[in-house]
Order: structure tokens, then sequence, then C-alpha cells
């Protein structure tokens, strides 16, 4: 598989409140992984709902992608593979534990600088 680079962009502050980072389109990005200077960058990232006047500061970096394919996965299983029947399993049998339950199991507990012999 070849690796593949895409250019990340994350806005300062609270850049994760608007779905930050985000990789910039393509027509963004030109061969020498910068931004082309015909690119409105402000425009972009505000499209999103960041308000353009905090817009000032920005991280990039750019992140690893291993194919095409793997842009379209969830949680690290293809979509494809994705079905009703996989999506709908059951979790087996599960025991539910209250508190009580819990502190029943448990050996009686000796407070600090009391006499455990008592």
């Amino acid at each position: 598989m070849a690796v593949k680079y895409q250019l990340m962009i994350d806005p300062t502050p609270a850049g994760w409140a608007y779905g930050f980072p985000r990789p910039l389109p393509d027509e963004a990005v030109d061969e020498n992984f910068t931004i082309k200077t015909d690119f409105d960058l402000t425009e972009w990232v505000c499209s999103f709902g960041y308000p353009e006047d905090s817009f000032q500061y920005y991280r990039l970096y750019p992140y690893e992608i291993e194919d095409e394919e793997a842009e379209n996965t969830c949680g690290g299983v293809y979509e494809e593979e994705l079905t009703e029947e996989s999506t709908n399993e059951k979790m087996g049998d599960m025991k539910f534990t209250t508190a009580k339950d819990f502190m029943d199991e448990q050996k009686e507990y000796v407070y600090p600088g009391s006499d455990p012999q008592e």
C-alpha cells in the first residue's frame, strides 16, 4: 500500500469545538505541501462556523493515510464489511453489579488506627 499524506489544519483557540483538526482540500495544497496563494484559507475555515475574528493562529501538520480506502473506515473496519447482522450481535450474558453487591463481596474493612483484634 502506498503511503499518502494529507495536510491538516488546527486553528487555535478552540478549533476542536468546530470539528478541527481537518484535512485541507486537495485544491488548497500544492505539490510542495504548502497552501496555495490563491486559496482563501480564512473563508474555508470560517465556512465550518469558526469565528473569523478569532482566526489568527493555526497549526499545519502532515497526516499519514495508507490508501484511499483507509479514509472510508469506521473504527478500523471497512464500511463495506459492516452488515446489519454484524452490527446487531448480542453481547452475551451480562451480570450487572450494584454497589451493594460489590461491597457485600468485599472483606470487612478495618479502619486504620483501630484495633483489628476486636
